[in-house]
């Protein structure tokens, strides 16, 4: 038993490591990478979040809370690069390194989740290889922008939730610190910010019609998260109330619904079909898109473009699950002239780049081609119904607005979960025809984005 156990640790060990070196070389690789400890290169989203770090260096937290800069992005990933500029004397490279360390968490994470919920070291370690050898995930640990520390915080909420369930005595304490990371995670990106309410609904709902125990726990517990994440962010909500005029909590949701609702870019990015971002400043002028004002003439008019084409949007956002999930040729081979994998090597001659592609685009599909078919495989388990209602939850509040591939890694967090497990028990049953489904699930969808369509 002891050989077994450490046998395991190694081999997890194993699965981090490897997600660590993926890491690492990603970095060092990358125009980020600096030998003094100066920036090198800045992402365009990264760059805003730093004006904001350095704004509250300069003036101090209070002038930062009480300006509506404070409203202009989500406040957790600015104080994060804040406390590491601080924390780590301004060496901007130790910053993205921290970046990996999280990322390599992450992984860790990921496998104490997966085993606490199938209680399979096979389904454990397999999730968290999946999470290591992403490298479109690998590639956001060291750039400072929100995706590593909003994928952990949440997590870190999932898991405190899980104990919440099973720890009746210490079941107030685990709800608590499932709320507090859930708020840090919403002031990170907001999208999260109606989970609490949406889930008290289903599973009230649920115990009204059916009267059944488990509802009435799911909701207990709910109930518990959803009252104190509400308190925490409360201040927050009040304030932007009256100081700002608003009622969201950050803007940014004007543009992405604006952008979401766009015929001429199919509901996607401009820059994916060779346009410019100049549509959104011929609604706002020349003022920030990220103010309070600006961001509501863009709420507006996305709805006018909803009202103009409401059938075309509706197809639009059946395509987004697609970008959101396994993305497209836009997106994988964004900042490539030639959208196939054909056409790339024809152009570039460049053999490792198209390798490094296809093996990225693969193991998407596959992870969410047998992450499918594990959620219907355990459809009827009740005990696992949150864990379908999250993926759910950020799928479906996602499609009105921009949906890309980079906003859906918070679903392939819970794919590689359900990919893993329906991995091992069609190995289990040595059941070859359901894992030739689906892996032939898995190789329509990558010929599907290699070709270019």
């Amino acid at each position: 038993m002891k050989a077994l156990l450490e046998n395991k640790k190694i081999l997890l060990a194993l699965v981090v490591i490897v997600g660590a070196i993926l890491r690492i070389d990603l970095y060092t690789s990358s125009p980020m990478y600096t030998t003094d400890g100066s920036i090198g290169y800045v992402h365009p989203d990264a760059s805003e979040y730093l004006y904001v770090g350095q704004y509250i260096l300069e003036n101090g937290l209070w002038a930062y809370l009480t300006n509506e800069i404070s409203v202009m992005l989500a406040s957790g990933a600015p104080l994060y690069l804040t406390f590491l500029y601080t924390a780590l004397d301004g060496n901007f490279q130790y910053m993205r390194m921290f970046g990996i360390v999280l990322s390599c968490l992450q992984i860790l994470l990921i496998y104490k989740i997966t085993l606490k919920l199938f209680n399979d070291f096979r389904v454990a370690v397999l999730a968290a290889f999946f999470m290591a050898v992403n490298a479109h995930i690998a590639n956001y640990s060291y750039v400072l922008i929100t995706e590593t520390l909003f994928l952990l915080v949440f997590s870190i909420s999932v898991y405190f939730y899980l104990q919440a369930r099973e720890e009746k005595k210490s079941f107030w304490i685990y709800a608590i610190f499932s709320a507090l990371f859930l708020a840090f995670a919403t002031l990170t990106r907001a999208n999260p910010m109606l989970l609490p309410l949406i889930f008290i609904g289903f599973f009230g709902a649920g115990f009204y019609f059916f009267k059944k125990d488990n509802f009435k726990a799911e909701l207990h517990t709910w109930l518990a998260i959803g009252v104190v994440f509400y308190i925490l962010l409360s201040p927050f909500i009040i304030r932007n109330h009256f100081m700002f005029n608003t009622n969201n909590l950050f803007t940014g949701g004007g543009t992405a619904l604006f952008l979401g609702s766009r015929v001429e870019s199919q509901g996607d990015e401009p820059a994916f079909y060779g346009q410019t971002y100049g549509c959104i400043y011929e609604v706002i002028g020349k003022h920030s898109h990220r103010e309070i004002e600006a961001d509501k003439l863009l709420y507006a008019a996305g709805i006018q473009n909803i009202k103009e084409n409401p059938v075309e949007y509706c197809k639009m956002n059946i395509k987004k699950i697609a970008r959101l999930t396994i993305g497209t040729n836009y997106a994988w081979f964004n900042g490539l002239e030639e959208k196939s994998i054909g056409k790339i090597q024809e152009r570039y001659h460049n053999t490792e780049l198209v390798i490094k592609l296809l093996c990225v685009i693969f193991l998407h599909t596959t992870v969410y081609a047998f992450a499918t078919m594990g959620v219907f495989r355990y459809r009827k388990n009740f005990s696992l119904c949150s864990m379908i209602l999250f993926p759910m939850y950020f799928l479906i509040f996602s499609l009105p607005f921009l949906a890309i591939l980079r906003y859906g890694v918070i679903i392939y967090i819970f794919a590689a979960i359900w990919a893993a497990v329906e991995i091992v028990a069609i190995c289990k049953d040595k059941n070859y025809l359901r894992g030739g489904l689906g892996l032939s699930a898995s190789l329509a969808m990558f010929f599907y984005i290699c070709a270019g369509y």
